[in-house]
């Protein structure tokens, strides 16, 4: 049985898991875009 303290410290780590997988996600999306911006294929 978890104890609320240990729920909570488990709900921060794992939505820091997540906030820092959604970041990687967004710097991907932004190299994408850059590159395709180079090649002027960006419409």
């Amino acid at each position: 049985i978890l104890t609320a303290r240990e729920k909570r410290v488990r709900q921060k780590f794992n939505s820091d898991i997540e906030l820092q997988a959604y970041e990687k996600r967004l710097k991907d999306i932004e190299k994408k875009i850059r590159q395709l911006v180079k090649r002027g294929m960006f419409l």
